[in-house]
């Protein structure tokens, strides 16, 4: 069977890096991409683009989905945002009805890794270092200043906050106080780490990154760090959550040890880097889908860099 893998998003970060992973290391028929906007950045490495509506419709979303699936009897969905997998996740029947690899992760790692608040009880749990994490309406300040007061689902950081006293904290009093979790402050963003880590359900391998962000957030320079106490904490998180494919963990090194704030279960915006530095977990987990055996190379070395290069893309008028 020709292999067709869809892409969503190819307008963002992400889903334009794994479009460039897929195009250096995986072999394929043909490669879909959508966005709900026609100018993206990931258009010049499909074989097809097609406009998509928003994911926020999600019945119009859902049919535009299972029509280009058929239509171009698609073998991979690939979708990239957080809000985008929560959807396919309620759609796997339709995936396995149609034989079609769905690259998103079981629902253990969705529903913990979904919620601010239950990653880091799951974390603390299992013992592994995490942030003392509240619902906003269960907090009655058991802990000093500065805390973190973010959204308990979807990108946290976008509306993250970074109170110093009671009067910052009275004036957020009207936010929803299930949806919001407040957290304690640890460490500070010089010694913050951001490590992907993939499995085949056997084997984990981890990549970790000291990064520099900009342009919106992403990373515009990466270093690797080789440490065994993150690769120890990468291994038993993966092992815990049964995971077979790539997601992302962030952590800070604080005075007890590394502590990990989030799980994002997802490909990071860092994969380009990884894949170019030999960790290829967007390709290793589309061969786990096609049942092969995964080659995970050699052991990453420290000290590597990688920065964001830009560059123009123009379209007709």
């Amino acid at each position: 069977m020709e292999k067709v893998v869809f892409v969503t998003a190819i307008g963002g970060d992400i889903g334009s890096a794994v479009l460039k992973c897929i195009r250096r290391g995986y072999s394929c028929h043909q490669v879909i991409g959508c966005d709900i906007q026609p100018y993206v950045q990931g258009i010049d490495d499909v074989d097809e683009f097609l406009i998509a509506p928003p994911y926020g419709e999600k019945e119009a979303y859902l049919s535009f989905i299972h029509k280009v699936c058929e239509e171009k009897k698609v073998t991979h969905f690939f979708p990239m945002g957080e809000p985008e997998i929560l959807i396919a996740d309620e759609d796997r029947d339709y995936f396995a009805e149609k034989g079609i690899c769905l690259l998103i992760h079981n629902r253990k790692i969705l529903e913990i890794a979904s919620s601010k608040y239950k990653t880091a009880q799951f974390l603390r749990e299992h013992g592994i270092l995490a942030p003392r994490t509240w619902y906003k309406g269960e907090y009655r300040e058991q802990m000093g200043y500065p805390l973190i007061v973010k959204a308990d689902r979807g990108c946290g950081s976008k509306e993250l906050k970074v109170l110093h006293t009671k009067e910052e904290w009275e004036a957020l009093s009207a936010l929803p106080e299930d949806a919001y979790v407040v957290q304690e402050y640890i460490g500070d963003a010089e010694h913050e780490y951001t490590t992907g880590v993939f499995s085949d359900g056997e084997t984990v391998k981890s990549i970790t990154y000291r990064r520099q962000l900009g342009y919106g957030g992403m990373s515009i320079r990466v270093e690797t760090v080789v440490e065994e106490e993150i690769e120890q904490i990468a291994e038993k998180t993966a092992k815990l959550l049964d995971l077979k494919g790539s997601f992302n963990i962030q952590m800070r090194l604080t005075p007890k040890g590394y502590s990990v704030f989030e799980i994002n279960p997802r490909i990071s915006s860092t994969a380009g880097f990884r894949d170019k530095m030999g960790f290829h977990d967007v390709v290793w987990w589309l061969q786990c889908m096609d049942g092969q055996n995964v080659d995970l190379g050699k052991a990453i070395e420290p000290g590597m860099i990688g920065i964001k290069t830009l560059d123009e893309k123009i379209f007709a008028g």
